[in-house]
């Protein structure tokens, strides 16, 4: 029998008896710090320009949008020029790849897409300059977000994820420049 604390800890020690960190929570249940809004799962569609110029820039941040996209539970597919490594992507991020040309026989599996996202770094923009196009709905109203040479990838990512969010209607039409 334990005399003192000391002892005692030294006991529970001994028998794998340990108390475990317990996280700070807000009255929501989520931690300090974090925001937590509705995302309903959807159907996306991730192109990537293929004549694009600063192809390496458009695809981290395809790849990003996919995975976070992934990560709400969102079926989504993106474009790949080619299609083993495309595969060998979307096995290891949980989503779809397809070619430029197989896009429509992917519409007609998933019976219709919700949200449509472009990237562009084609011909008509500076080299450093990239383009996401995030249409949220069916019809042709879009938000921009426009990347320089220098910007933030992880936030464009967060401009793109509120888009999506229901009730930010707000944000169709405009076009943000990071």
């Amino acid at each position: 029998m334990a005399d003192n604390y000391l002892e005692k800890k030294m006991e529970e020690h001994r028998r794998g008896v340990t108390s475990h960190y317990r996280p700070r929570l807000t009255p929501s249940g989520s931690r300090a710090g974090i925001l937590s809004l509705p995302f309903p799962p959807r159907r996306v569609i991730v192109s990537l320009d293929n004549n694009a110029r600063n192809v390496g820039l458009a695809e981290t941040i395809r790849d990003a949008l996919v995975k976070k996209l992934v990560q709400t539970g969102s079926r989504v597919a993106f474009t790949h020029s080619d299609r083993v490594t495309g595969n060998r992507m979307a096995q290891a991020m949980g989503a779809c790849a397809v070619t430029f040309g197989d896009i429509d026989v992917l519409i007609k599996r998933w019976e219709g897409v919700d949200v449509t996202i472009g990237i562009d770094a084609g011909e008509d923009r500076p080299d450093s300059m990239v383009s996401i196009r995030i249409s949220p709905y069916a019809d042709e109203r879009t938000v921009t977000v426009c990347l320089g040479g220098c910007a933030n990838i992880d936030e464009a990512l967060r401009i793109c994820m509120m888009a999506l969010v229901p009730g930010a209607e707000f944000m169709l039409g405009l076009s943000i420049n990071l």
